[in-house]
C-alpha cells in the first residue's frame, strides 16, 4: 500500500501585494490535501496494524526547495511547502508505529541554484552549490519515538 500526496496550486504575488485569499488558497490546497489524504490512509493502515494484518505502507508527501530555502514572490507556497517537510516529520514520529513508513521529495529544476546545506551556512546570499533533481527526506533519519 502506498500514498503520494502532491496537491498543489500557485498563487505567486509578493508578499506585500499578495492577498489574505491567495495565502489561504495555496495553504489550503498545499497542507489540507496532505493533511486528509494522510489522515485517511494512515486510519486504515492503523486499524489494519490492529487486526495483525502484516502491511509495509509508505507516505510520500511532495515538498519544494523553495518550502526549505524560499522563494521571492512565493510566501504562501513556500511556507506551505516547508510545513509540508515538517508534516512528514510528525506523520513518521505517529504512523511509523503501526509501520507506515513515511518521506518527502524536494523536487527542483537540475539547473536550479540553491545554497547547499553542506557548503552554505544558513541566510547565504550566494549559492554555492547546484541542487540535485530531488532531496529526500529519509525517515531513518528520524529519531526513533
Amino acid at each position: 500500500h502506498g500514498l503520494v500526496n502532491n496537491a498543489g496550486i500557485l498563487r505567486d504575488r509578493a508578499l506585500v501585494n499578495m492577498s489574505v485569499e491567495d495565502w489561504d488558497t495555496v495553504v489550503r490546497v498545499h497542507l489540507r490535501g496532505h493533511f486528509c489524504m494522510t489522515r485517511h490512509a494512515g486510519a486504515y493502515w492503523r486499524d489494519q496494524s490492529k487486526a495483525g494484518v502484516d502491511l509495509k505502507p509508505a507516505i510520500v508527501n511532495t515538498t519544494s526547495v523553495v518550502g526549505l530555502f524560499g522563494n521571492f514572490g512565493q510566501a504562501n507556497y513556500s511556507s506551505a511547502k516547508g510545513a509540508i517537510a515538517a508534516f512528514t516529520l510528525i506523520c513518521q514520529m505517529e504512523l511509523g508505529r503501526y509501520g507506515v513508513r513515511t518521506n518527502a521529495i524536494s523536487p527542483a529544476p537540475a539547473s536550479a541554484t540553491v545554497p547547499s546545506a553542506a557548503t552554505a551556512p544558513p541566510n547565504s546570499e550566494t549559492s554555492s552549490g547546484i541542487c540535485e533533481a530531488t532531496q529526500v527526506l529519509p525517515s531513518s533519519s528520524l529519531r526513533k519515538a
